[in-house]
């Protein structure tokens, strides 16, 4: 066996000498392949840094570049001057502000990270470049401070729009200033209230703190209009309404209150449908307040002390139709009107109930009211009532429904002004124009023909539908008819006393209904008492009507039931 020995040293020395070979070969194999990774990677950072915005730098524990990556950014921002052993700041051409350095430097001092440090330069062209860098220390295993390395990133384009949007801003503020406007948003997570510039000359004090908390500024509305603004806000925030408007007082510089008008919207919401912000636009409407008071008063006292009444309205009547509206002793009743044998809409007719003389219609007093110039307070509480109204119902009627109401020859007169609060009464109640209807009779719009219709256009750009009341006991023709911006023509109700029976009647009834199908008008009637007219007027091509042989005019509670119930049956 001793034979053997050096045959059996030979072969394990090959094995060992194979053994190692192998560890050799697994590990030059394992440093190739991570060698050839980190080459990928590298070029993979260099691909990306090439195309990217972003630059990258590297300095020594001065602050003196070691390594900045390639590409378009760093030429331009940097130049074509060598950087290496130069802090950035100090490379020529290079601008920053001496107050932001000083801070950069603060914190290099205290070898902390820092960001965002705004550098400059111009380029060959005049045009101003803007980069910003941030930066972190670099440190070896013991924790000692090699250096910093960061990022750059160009802001030129971001900076540009930051600036036209300012300019924007001090645009608009100008706008508005002129307009007796301001702007305001609210956070509704943190309840702050970010007030634009305008807000110190609307209230007439200064300073005017840009933000507040909503309770700050809430102390300083009249008493008697925080519950509505809160109402009406606190819905919208919740996600009840989209938008919401509102008139109330606040209080200025030497204690005065100053009316404003307050609209505003959601402009985001979360999932749940609250509000996570909303904005909107304040106004100075104290003018136009005050006027309409100092009206109102003049109304109710019966117009100038030296202007007494007409004489067939006397002063005791005047007093009662002033006291009526200071009282509450008017209502808004609903006239349902039909069309394609359903309720599609209804006509808002005023009631008195007089504390003598029970329910009173419009009949019986409009025309004193018209007499003694009341008649613009009156048509002021009907629009207010209708609109808030309508407002309640649109969630709980189909929203097709349409809702007309009468002009008077002074609310017509005021033009623009009543358009304006239109406007803002429909806004304040969410409601949209294709939900009323405005009726103003034959003979006043041919009053001030000119003026009256540069004002129902204004009026029909809002959304309304223009009809004309009474028509066809005064100025039918299609000479006038073409001029006119309306949409639908209401027959006067004398031409249905016996229109079964008078032949007459029935030939202008026609003759109305094939004009206004020329015109591409509609066709209504008002007073149906029975079932001949009806189906007479029908035969003649009358395609909505409204009287007592369907329903009279109902209390809002009535006329919801009746809308509901035959919704309920109607297929």
């Amino acid at each position: 066996m001793p034979g053997w020995q050096p045959l059996v040293d030979a072969v394990l020395m090959l094995a060992g000498a194979a053994l190692l070979g192998g560890v050799w070969w697994r590990s030059r194999r394992r440093d190739r392949l991570a060698l050839e990774a980190l080459r990928a990677s590298e070029e993979r950072f260099r691909g990306l840094t090439a195309l990217s915005a972003d630059w990258f730098w590297e300095t020594d524990a001065d602050a003196r570049l070691t390594w900045v990556s390639g590409g378009a950014p760093v030429l331009l921002i940097l130049g074509s001057a060598p950087a290496y052993a130069r802090r950035i700041w100090e490379i020529p051409g290079i601008e920053v502000d001496p107050a932001a350095l000083a801070a950069k430097l603060e914190r290099l001092g205290a070898e902390q990270s820092f960001f965002d440090l705004e550098i400059a330069r111009r380029d060959e062209r005049g045009a101003r470049l803007i980069h910003i860098i941030s930066g972190q220390a670099r440190r070896d295993a013991a924790g000692r401070l090699l250096g910093y390395r960061g990022v750059g990133r160009d802001v030129t384009e971001q900076r540009g729009a930051e600036r036209a949007l300012e300019a924007a801003k001090e645009r608009l503020e100008l706008a508005l200033e002129c307009a007796g406007m301001a702007v305001w948003e609210y956070d509704p997570e943190s309840d702050l209230m970010h007030l634009s510039a305008g807000w110190p000359r609307l209230l007439g004090r200064s300073p005017v703190p840009q933000t507040v908390r909503s309770g700050e500024l809430f102390v300083n509305f009249h008493p008697e209009d925080r519950a509505a603004i809160s109402a009406a806000y606190l819905a919208t925030v919740k996600g009840e309404r989209k938008s919401f408007y509102a008139e109330f007082r606040v209080l200025g510089h030497t204690g005065e209150w100053k009316w404003v008008a307050c609209a505003g919207r959601v402009t985001r919401r979360r999932e749940d449908g609250r509000a996570e912000s909303v904005a909107g636009t304040v106004m100075d409407i104290d003018e136009r307040k005050r006027a309409e008071q100092a009206m109102r008063e003049a109304e109710a006292a019966g117009r100038a002390l030296e202007a007494p009444p007409a004489a067939h309205v006397t002063r005791k009547q005047a007093e009662e139709l002033g006291r009526a509206l200071d009282r509450g002793e008017l209502l808004l009743h609903y006239q349902p009107v039909i069309g394609r044998g359903r309720v599609v809409g209804a006509e808002a007719l005023v009631r008195w109930n007089h504390p003598e003389r029970g329910l009173l219609g419009p009949d019986e007093f409009i025309p004193a009211a018209e007499d003694c110039g009341l008649i613009g307070a009156f048509g002021d509480w009907t629009l207010k009532q209708l609109l808030r109204q309508v407002g309640a119902w649109r969630r709980r009627l189909p929203r097709e429904l349409w809702f007309a109401f009468n002009v008077s020859a002074a609310e017509l007169a005021a033009g623009e002004a009543y358009v304006e609060k239109l406007r803002y009464r429909m806004m304040a109640s969410e409601v949209e124009g294709a939900q009323l209807e405005l009726e103003v009779t034959e003979r006043l719009l041919m009053s001030h023909m000119a003026e009256n219709v540069k004002t129902l256009r204004r009026i029909g750009e809002l959304g309304l539908r223009i009809a004309i009341d009474d028509f066809g006991a005064g100025y039918s023709s299609l000479a006038y008819l073409r001029r006119l911006p309306i949409d639908k023509l209401k027959i006067d109700r004398l031409f249905l006393h016996d229109l079964d029976s008078n032949r007459d009647a029935q030939v202008i009834v026609q003759a109305i209904a094939a004009m206004a199908k020329s015109l591409g008008l509609h066709v209504a009637a008002e007073g149906v008492e029975n079932e001949a007219q009806l189906a007479r007027l029908l035969a003649l091509g009358c395609e909505e009507w409204q009287g007592h042989h369907f329903s009279p005019p109902l209390e809002a509670e009535a006329f919801e039931r009746l809308v509901l119930q035959r919704a309920a049956v109607e297929p």
